[in-house]
């Protein structure tokens, strides 16, 4: 057997990469503990583990730990191209501005993508981070993740995403248009509201997600987060409140010529609360035609609904699908449904014709049933019809 420090660094990097992979649970801050105590062992180890322990997702959840990777990467220069990717989102406290900002300049270079928090905008907010994170124009994929009271708001962010052209994935999570009032006290030259925000960014989105908001969105706001975007591959809307239903933000996503590049698509729990629409009757014209998906997205490939409204009252998403089933689209291999899915979907005609035709739905491969009781006898008899079928259905009760 061939002595560690005599294998190649590439293979005993692999074999540390398999550190933890018979856990099921094995967080990011266990991963980093553990890598950080197996690198000073030996120098087969430290050059094997430091790029496993730099090279992944870097957590800081604590003001220490941000002062002290920021003291690191200071004194040591090589590790820093190493750093891709960094969550800044101090869950633990408020962080350590001066050390984000420290990381920040040292990483602008480098730093992929990156995890934030609102209060470094706000609250904890000062001229020289703002500067920082405008100069990390390396960054392709940014997320901004929600804080509490108020003051995590589109206006905030608004400047930065106007600054940064090479964003490719974006997902903001329970993010407003507007801060309220009295809660916001932007710098000179920064917006105090939406309308003052001026053109949308121009950047290109391939992957976005909206999660969480309690403020409803605006017409007007989403048209400006989508940005320049005609090439979106990713579209995920979960929990989101808009005052506006969802056909009108996919269907301004396919005037834009973005409908043949959207491959994935998510919509779970949309909450539609126009004041215009709220004192009338629904109108079909409100819902999402599941016919149309095939039309408008001939590419899609995996699509995700969630659409009850018995909890709350709120319209649904999306219509009935027109007689005799829903017809999924050429391309589309996974459909996701949460219980409890429309019945008028049809799901069981659906695989009962393409058992008896297989250009029917020709590319569907797994049916995913979320929170449906495998022993419910509508589910148990779409599993016989999707074996017919030659379809996998998989059932994930939560």
């Amino acid at each position: 057997m061939a002595a560690l420090n005599l294998l190649p660094s590439e293979i005993v990097t692999r074999i540390c990469a398999l550190l933890g992979d018979d856990l099921k649970v094995w967080s990011d801050k266990e991963r980093q503990t553990d890598l950080s105590r197996l690198a000073p062992t030996c120098k087969a180890l430290y050059f094997a583990t430091v790029p496993l322990l730099y090279g992944g997702t870097v957590s800081l959840r604590s003001a220490g730990r941000t002062f002290l990777l920021a003291r690191t990467l200071a004194e040591h220069a090589d590790l820093r191209s190493l750093v891709h990717d960094l969550d800044l989102t101090a869950a633990n406290d408020n962080g350590h501005p001066p050390s984000v900002v420290a990381l920040l300049d040292l990483l602008h270079n480098t730093l992929d993508t990156l995890v934030f928090r609102p209060i470094y905008l706000t609250a904890a907010g000062t001229p020289m981070l703002r500067a920082a994170l405008l100069s990390c124009t390396s960054l392709r994929s940014f997320t901004y993740t929600s804080e509490p009271f108020g003051t995590s708001a589109l206006v905030c962010l608004a400047p930065f995403l106007q600054h940064w052209p090479q964003l490719v994935e974006l997902t903001l999570r329970c993010v407003s248009v507007d801060v309220e009032s009295g809660l916001w006290h932007p710098p000179p030259g920064v917006p105090r509201t939406f309308a003052e925000c001026g053109p949308p960014p121009r950047y290109r989105l391939e992957r976005l997600t909206l999660q969480g908001s309690s403020d409803p969105w605006t017409f007007d706001a989403m048209k400006w987060i989508l940005g320049a975007t005609e090439a979106l591959q990713d579209l995920t809307v979960h929990d989101w409140t808009a005052q506006f239903p969802a056909v009108d933000l996919l269907t301004q996503l396919v005037a834009r010529g973005g409908g043949p590049a959207l491959e994935q698509l998510a919509v779970r729990d949309y909450h539609c609360v126009d004041p215009a629409r709220s004192n009338r009757p629904s109108r079909e014209t409100d819902r999402m035609q599941p016919e149309d998906l095939a039309a408008w997205f001939p590419n899609l490939t995996h699509f995700t609904l969630q659409d009850d409204c018995s909890d709350d009252g709120r319209r649904r998403a999306f219509a009935s699908a027109q007689p005799p089933y829903f017809v999924p689209g050429p391309k589309l291999r996974v459909l996701s449904l949460y219980w409890p899915w429309d019945d008028e979907w049809e799901l069981e005609k659906l695989l009962q014709a393409r058992e008896a035709d297989a250009s029917v739905a020709p590319a569907l491969e797994v049916i995913r049933l979320v929170k449906a009781r495998p022993s419910d006898p509508i589910v148990r008899l779409l599993g016989i019809l999707a074996e017919r079928a030659g379809v996998r259905v998989s059932v994930e009760w939560m």
